[in-house]
């Protein structure tokens, strides 16, 4: 049969009843054997649930030959038809037989050990709060927790994709879509930070100190208290040529004359420059090439490090669950694979 039907539905729409529904009518129209049924579910449960609605059906219709010959279909979970695939038609894969389901523990060992050893990874790890990772106040993960697990996302993202996850093309694919959906840049990094520089500068220069103590009410006072605190860290990342984009995004809104809580004459002004030079933010190339370095490292770094764990499950003969979907699918999906043939005969 080649006939194929798409049914996009989230949990709780009727999928299994749809499935049922269709394989049960394939039976009643000699479509398909009952036992030569192959489905697949997500989870056990839904497994067995599918299989007691086909026979049940059958059964309601008084074909009990048909509902005894269910229990010869093989319905089980996608990753169990993956496992069998494997085992079935290892040789031929180049594989073990007897490759055992590696515990979460373990698999979580080799892939921290492959990430600890990758060259291409160690340049971002070592400064990962230029990269946006923090530690979290509300829990215990630090900064390189959060790394790991964008990482883990990554070689998970990419293991979904089969052979095209570990294609070289990958990193300048990633790169392009970034650079497509960006602002094209406008003016230097350099000419940029100094025109920043320059108007924090002069802002500071005639205001040494927060504005904090002479406004009018609470939400003024900490409006200003955070703004002097944001601008005398910004000097100081400026004037040492360091890059923190969030310090830039944290000067495109100061506080200013309002009523209830008037600035001195000439403050408006300044902060107003201020504001005018940290909106180049918006076009600034710094960022977007931030933004491409980082992704082809963590691309180019996962592929590394999905790699080297992809060889060190094969030297232990274990695998996961994400073997039993892209290696059943590579197996099936050869010219001359053995389910292929066995499928003719």
């Amino acid at each position: 049969m080649t006939e194929l039907s798409i049914v996009p539905a989230g949990a709780g729409a009727g999928k299994t009843h749809h499935i049922q529904e269709t394989l049960t009518q394939w039976v009643r129209e000699g479509k398909v054997r009952p036992e030569r049924i192959l489905a697949v579910t997500f989870t056990e449960a839904a497994a067995g649930e599918l299989r007691q609605r086909i026979r049940g059906a059958l059964v309601a219709d008084g074909n009990l030959q048909a509902a005894l010959a269910v229990e010869r279909a093989y319905v089980s979970t996608i990753h169990g038809l993956g496992r069998r695939l494997l085992v079935e038609h290892a040789f031929a894969a180049g594989s073990s037989p007897q490759q055992r389901l590696i515990a979460e523990d373990e698999q979580d060992l080799l892939i921290r050990r492959s990430i600890a050893e990758n060259e291409a990874l160690n340049e971002l790890s070592r400064n990962l709060g230029a990269h946006g990772y923090r530690g979290s106040f509300t829990s215990d993960d630090t900064a390189e927790d959060s790394f790991r697990k964008t990482l883990l996302g990554v070689i998970a993202l990419l293991r979904t994709l089969g052979p095209r996850g570990g294609d070289p093309a990958m990193a300048d694919f990633v790169e392009a879509s970034i650079r497509k959906g960006y602002r094209q840049p406008v003016g230097t990094s350099e000419a940029l930070a100094a025109a920043l520089q320059k108007a924090v500068g002069a802002l500071l220069l005639a205001f040494p100190r927060s504005l904090a103590d002479d406004a009018g009410s609470a939400a003024a006072k900490t409006a200003f208290r955070d703004n002097f605190r944001a601008l005398k860290q910004a000097e100081q990342l400026l004037s040492s040529g360091r890059k923190d984009w969030r310090s830039w995004q944290r000067l495109r809104d100061l506080r200013q004359s309002k009523r209830g809580s008037p600035t001195p004459d000439g403050y408006d002004d300044l902060a107003g420059a201020v504001m005018a030079a940290a909106d180049t933010l918006a076009y600034h190339p710094g960022p977007l090439e931030d933004a491409v370095s980082h992704a082809r490292a963590l691309v180019e770094g996962a592929q590394s490090a999905m790699a080297d764990y992809e060889t060190r499950k094969r030297e232990l003969g274990v695998i996961d669950f994400g073997d039993m979907v892209t290696n059943a699918a590579r197996i099936a999906m050869r010219p001359s694979a053995p389910l292929r043939s066995a499928q003719e005969r």
